[in-house]
């Protein structure tokens, strides 16, 4: 479960994320569920742990209003999901994902009762799940691309035989849609004919942030799809 995902969970007070982590607080060395009333600590003051042990072992006491360790669960199940979870954290960018059925097996349920709990745990299917976990390094593992994106039309220009190219070339564009999810606004972003990017963003500002930097406007063009139809065609 990314720290972005709990963030949302705790500023929203979200009940479903309750006994599923904690999160603690470095200014008052104090821990809580993710439905705590307590007034909301700023972000850049805040850590997560799995568990009310795991916090209580990095020195943080118990919250006396919320009393966490008296609720954060010690299920077998939420300890199967969470060593899936870090399986998928782990898998490099090349590695295919695991099958529904193998991650279940691994777990140790069965398929339907391993999706649903998952996605209750994480607010993600597993697959969509191992797909924004593999998309947090992507500024450093995706595809590079083409050196066209790293320059200006005007650098390019004092260089008659690199702007030539460029301009033979043709104007450049990624593909995107923005989906509206319970966590935000998932960016999905296709680049030559394959999915390039997912992130979860707060808002449209920065679903544009995002876009410009993974493929600046001067460069390129940013066309809108609706994933229903034109996004499931780009990759089969």
């Amino acid at each position: 479960m990314t720290e972005a995902v709990r963030w949302r969970a705790v500023a929203s007070r979200d009940s479903s994320y309750d006994g599923i982590f904690v999160y603690c607080v470095k200014t008052t060395r104090i821990y809580c569920r993710p439905v705590c009333k307590a007034r909301l600590a700023r972000r850049s003051n805040v850590e997560f742990r799995d568990t009310a042990e795991h916090a209580e072992s990095d020195g943080y006491r118990a919250c006396k209003r919320c009393q966490p360790q008296s609720h954060c669960s010690s299920q077998p199940e939420v300890e199967k999901i969470r060593r899936i979870c870090k399986v998928l954290d782990d898998l490099s960018p090349n590695a295919p994902l695991p099958g529904l059925k193998t991650m279940a097996e691994t777990a140790g349920l069965s398929m339907y009762h391993f999706h649903r709990q998952f996605k209750k745990m994480t607010g993600m299917t597993p697959r969509e799940y191992a797909l924004a976990a593999r998309s947090v390094g992507s500024s450093s593992t995706a595809t590079p691309l083409p050196a066209v994106s790293e320059t200006t039309p005007d650098q390019h220009e004092s260089d008659s035989q690199g702007f030539a190219a460029w301009a033979h070339t043709g104007p450049l564009s990624c593909k995107y849609s923005v989906v509206s999810t319970r966590h935000g606004l998932l960016l999905v972003v296709f680049w030559q004919q394959q999915l390039y990017k997912l992130e979860l963003c707060a808002d449209q500002a920065e679903v544009k942030d995002s876009l410009e930097r993974a493929f600046p406007s001067m460069t390129y063009s940013h066309d809108c799809i609706d994933l229903e139809d034109d996004g499931k065609s780009m990759l089969s």
